[in-house]
C-alpha cells in the first residue's frame, strides 16, 4: 500500500510539473501578446523630423531606438470609412511617439462576442539601431505584414516589438495596422463613388499599399535604406504580401518579399456582393444583418426587401451611421465572416488567379523566399474538441486518435505547401527565367517587368554563363517605360 502511494505521489508531481512548465510557456507567449508593456521614457537623441511633423521616441533593448504609434494615414471614420487612405493632419510640436496605436476594431479572441479596437488605429511603429543617428549608412528595411486572418491582429502588439530583429541582424524594422475584416473590405454598389480606388472594396490592401509610400518617403530620417525594402508576413500577413507582389499599386514600394504561410485567392466581385455566392457574409446580407438587428420582426425577405427600396446615398448614409462595432457583430457566416481580398481590376486583378498572374509575368518582379511549416495544421488541430481531449474543457493534453490525427494533420499540412509554396514558386520559378522577347535571329528584347522608379537591369541566363544586359528607365508615376534594348543572343532575362 505504502509503494502504491508513493508511485501515486510521484506520478502526481510529474503532472504538476508537466503543468506548470506548459502553463509557464503559455503564461510567457500569452503576456507577449497582451500584456501592457512599462511606459518608456522620452529619449532626446531620437528627435525626428518627418512628414508631418516632428516625432521623439525611446531607447529599446539591445541599444535600438524605437518610435511608435506615428500615425501615416487620417482616421478612416465619418465620410473616409470605406474610402482609399488619405494622408493624416500635420501636427504642432514635437510628437511623443512611445505607445503603440490602438488596433484597429476586430472580434476578440475567445468564446463569446467580444469586440475591441478603434477606428482610429492606421499607425506604424519604427525600430532602429542606435548607431545609424551616427552614421551617413542607411540599413535594410523590414516592413512586417501582421497575420490573423484580415480579421483580427495588430501590428503594435509586444509580440512583434522589432527591437531584436532591428539589433541583432542591423536592419530597421516597420510594423503597421491596416484595417480588418468588414471594415477593410467591403464591396457595396451603395458605397460607390466613382474612383476606382474607392469602389475596389480593398481598403485594407490600400492601407498597406499607403504604409509602403509613408515608409518610402520617411524611413530615411530612422535610417532606413527606401530604395531597400522586404517585405514580409505571416498567415493573412502572408496573403497579404502576394498581393502587393501582383498590385499594381505597389510598384516600386518594395525591393524583396518573404512569404511565410500565406498564398492568395481573389474573391470575385459577386462572392463580395451577392446573397449565397459563398459561404461567406457578403455586403448585401451584412446589410441585411443589421436592418435585422435594427428590427427583430424583421424576416429574411422582409430585410431583403427594405433594402432593395433603399437608395444608394441613403443606405451609404446608414452604413456610415453604424458603430465599427455594429459593423462586426453583423458578420456571420463560415469563418472569420465576411470575405477580403477582392479582384476588382484596378488595386488587384480580376482576370486570372494568382498563379496565373505569375506564370505570365504579371507581377512585381522582386526577389521572393515562400515558406510553410512542417506541422501547420497542429496549430488549429490542438483547439478542436473533437481532435483533442481538454483539462477543465480547457487545455488540449491528449490526442483521441493519435492514427487519425497525424494522418490528416500531414496531409493537412502538405496541402497548405501546395498552396503556399509550391503552387507559387513553379510558375514564378518559370517567369522569372522568361523575361525577354525574340526579335529574331539579331537578339532578344528586353523589357522591364518590375515597374519601379528606381534603376532597372536584367541578367542573361545561358547553360555555361551569365551575362547582363541593362536599360535604365525612371517614371514618376510607376508606370512601365518603353525603353527597350537589345541583347546579344536569343536566352531568356531575368529581373535582378
Amino acid at each position: 500500500m505504502k509503494k502504491l502511494i508513493r508511485i501515486l505521489l510521484i506520478l502526481l508531481a510529474v503532472v504538476i510539473a508537466i503543468l506548470a512548465a506548459a502553463g509557464g510557456t503559455a503564461w510567457w507567449y500569452l503576456a507577449r501578446v497582451f500584456e501592457e508593456p512599462p511606459m518608456p521614457t522620452v529619449a532626446a537623441e531620437t528627435r525626428r523630423g518627418i512628414a508631418g511633423g516632428e516625432v521623439v521616441g525611446y531607447v529599446d533593448v539591445l541599444d535600438t531606438h524605437a518610435w511608435l504609434g506615428i500615425p501615416y494615414a487620417a482616421p478612416p471614420v465619418g465620410p473616409l470609412r470605406w474610402r482609399a487612405p488619405q494622408p493624416p493632419e500635420p501636427w504642432n510640436g514635437v510628437r511623443e511617439s512611445l505607445v503603440a496605436g490602438p488596433q484597429c476594431p476586430q472580434r476578440e479572441l475567445g468564446p463569446g462576442p467580444g469586440l475591441a479596437g478603434d477606428e482610429d488605429c492606421l499607425s506604424v511603429n519604427v525600430w532602429s539601431p542606435a548607431h545609424v543617428a551616427d552614421s551617413d549608412r542607411l540599413l535594410p528595411v523590414m516592413f512586417w505584414i501582421h497575420g490573423g486572418g484580415n480579421h483580427i491582429g495588430s501590428g503594435g502588439t509586444p509580440l512583434y516589438n522589432g527591437a531584436r530583429l532591428a539589433g541583432t541582424h542591423d536592419v530597421v524594422v516597420v510594423s503597421f495596422n491596416y484595417r480588418l475584416g468588414p471594415l477593410g473590405w467591403l464591396r457595396h454598389p451603395a458605397l460607390r463613388n466613382g474612383d476606382p480606388l474607392d469602389d475596389s472594396g480593398n481598403y485594407g490592401v490600400l492601407d498597406i499599399v499607403h504604409a509602403l509610400r509613408w515608409v518610402r518617403a520617411n524611413v530615411a530620417h530612422f535610417g532606413g535604406d527606401p530604395d531597400n525594402v522586404t517585405i514580409f508576413g505571416e498567415s493573412a500577413g502572408g496573403w497579404n504580401v502576394v498581393a502587393m507582389m501582383v498590385s499594381p499599386l505597389a510598384a516600386g514600394l518594395y525591393h524583396g518579399a518573404i512569404v511565410q504561410s500565406g498564398g492568395l485567392r481573389m474573391a470575385p466581385a459577386a462572392e463580395a456582393e451577392e446573397y449565397g455566392a459563398s459561404d461567406a457574409t457578403s455586403s448585401r446580407q451584412l446589410v441585411d444583418n443589421l436592418l435585422q438587428t435594427d428590427d427583430p420582426s424583421l424576416e429574411e425577405a422582409g430585410a431583403r426587401a427594405r433594402q432593395a427600396a433603399m437608395e444608394h446615398a441613403e443606405l451609404a448614409a446608414y452604413l456610415r451611421s453604424k458603430s465599427a462595432m455594429e459593423i462586426l457583430a453583423a458578420q456571420a457566416g463560415a469563418g472569420f465572416g465576411t470575405p477580403t481580398l477582392f479582384g476588382d481590376g484596378h488595386v488587384l486583378p480580376d482576370d486570372l488567379q494568382t498563379a496565373g498572374l505569375l506564370a505570365a509575368g504579371r507581377y512585381n518582379m522582386t526577389p521572393v523566399i515562400l515558406g510553410t511549416n512542417r506541422d501547420e495544421v497542429k496549430l488549429f488541430q490542438a483547439f478542436s474538441e473533437e481532435v483533442t481531449e481538454r483539462w477543465f474543457g480547457i487545455v488540449p493534453y491528449r490526442v483521441r486518435d493519435p492514427e487519425r490525427y497525424e494522418r490528416e494533420t500531414g496531409y493537412g499540412s502538405d496541402a497548405w505547401k501546395v498552396r503556399g509554396v509550391d503552387s507559387l514558386a513553379t510558375p514564378l520559378r518559370a517567369a522569372q527565367g522568361r523575361r525577354c522577347s525574340p526579335t529574331g535571329s539579331t537578339g532578344t528584347r528586353c523589357a522591364p517587368s518590375v515597374r519601379s522608379t528606381s534603376r532597372a537591369s536584367w541578367e542573361l541566363l545561358t547553360p555555361s554563363r551569365s551575362r547582363s544586359c541593362s536599360a535604365p528607365w525612371t517614371s514618376s508615376t510607376g508606370s512601365p517605360s518603353s525603353t527597350t534594348r537589345t541583347c546579344p543572343s536569343a536566352t531568356p532575362c531575368r529581373a535582378r
